[in-house]
């Protein structure tokens, strides 16, 4: 499997701070690029976390697993990651904590294609960009398997998610496993490609988030890191209101350029939760046990990994019906 060369404009592009980003904020977070993040984004700009008395910093970067990456480095305390971002820099010690699901959706990852590929059985003899060890990966495995496919018959390559659409261009890839906004993007660039599957199709995988933090902040901030709980608890329930969608939409297309008709698209492709549960606690297993037997991670036990992950305590102290575990 090769990787494609860097596309070193776009990473650049979306490596920014914010026009809100106060000096000595109490609590520094680090965001993507698209609607998965906004809760954060609605916890500073509708100004819960000034509510609760804290100065929050977003800072923005090309995806949720780089965002992690700020905070496994000490550069930010808090971000969102999907359950695969987040297992593989944990099984390598990364010092993280997960203190909440703020999301999950059936409907913002899944597969684009060039004219010719209308469905998963049709990529014999393609080439299919994903990105390693992230969620786009154990989604391609997990279709793979559903469909009965042989892995044989179609090329992969490894493409970080930011430069998918411009691999698409230029012709280096034929499908791509990804997410939103580079489905919207890839639209704008390459008009002859089209959405042929969602990862919630036939129940193929629900893409889940973890709220992450370091463990740094966690025992240097911990009342600030609860009262940021709280700000997100109110931003997911303001996300939730009907009455409140309009704005929302405003707020992500401000926020991270999105064409205000594919901010309404995110919006209704994303389900805000701010809760653990047993049943997500049996996702994160499931993942794990995949990378490790994927050799992506090597962990003596996955349990462990998983219970180690996991800190419920600040959650249900904050709001108990939240918790189920």
């Amino acid at each position: 499997m090769r990787c494609l060369r860097p596309f070193h404009g776009i990473i650049a592009a979306l490596t920014i701070t914010l026009t809100w980003s106060a000096a000595q904020a109490d609590v520094r977070f680090a965001t993507g690029v698209d609607a998965t993040f906004l809760t954060m984004v609605v916890a500073v700009d509708k100004g819960f976390m000034a509510k609760q008395g804290v100065k929050a910093e977003i800072k923005q970067f090309a995806s949720g697993a780089v965002s992690l990456e700020a905070v496994v480095s000490g550069d930010a305390d808090i971000a969102f990651a999907s359950e695969l971002a987040v297992l593989r820099p944990l099984s390598k010690g990364a010092k993280i904590t997960a203190l909440a699901r703020p999301l999950y959706s059936n409907n913002l990852m899944g597969i684009a294609a060039k004219k010719g590929i209308a469905q998963p059985r049709d990529f014999v003899g393609h080439t299919i960009g994903y990105a390693k060890g992230t969620a786009s990966e154990y989604y391609l495995n997990l279709l793979v398997s559903h469909y009965q496919l042989d892995p044989k018959s179609f090329r992969l390559v490894n493409v970080a998610a930011p430069e998918m659409v411009p691999a698409m261009a230029r012709g280096d890839i034929d499908v791509m496993v990804a997410w939103e906004p580079w489905f919207t993007r890839l639209r704008t660039v390459v008009p002859d490609t089209k959405v042929i599957a969602k990862s919630g199709d036939e129940n193929v995988y629900t893409l889940q988030y973890l709220v992450m933090a370091s463990q740094s902040a966690l025992a240097s901030k911990r009342d600030e890191v609860a009262k940021t709980m709280r700000a997100l608890i109110e931003a997911t329930d303001w996300l939730n209101d009907p009455k409140n969608h309009a704005e929302a939409a405003e707020i992500l297309a401000r926020t991270f350029h999105i064409p205000p008709a594919d901010a309404e698209l995110q919006l209704g492709q994303i389900v805000y939760t701010l809760d653990l549960d047993r049943a997500f606690e049996g996702d994160l297993r499931r993942a794990a046990d995949w990378l490790n037997a994927q050799d992506l991670i090597h962990v003596d036990s996955v349990q462990k990994l998983v219970d180690d992950l996991i800190r419920p305590d600040l959650l249900r102290t904050l709001a108990p019906d939240r918790v189920r575990l």
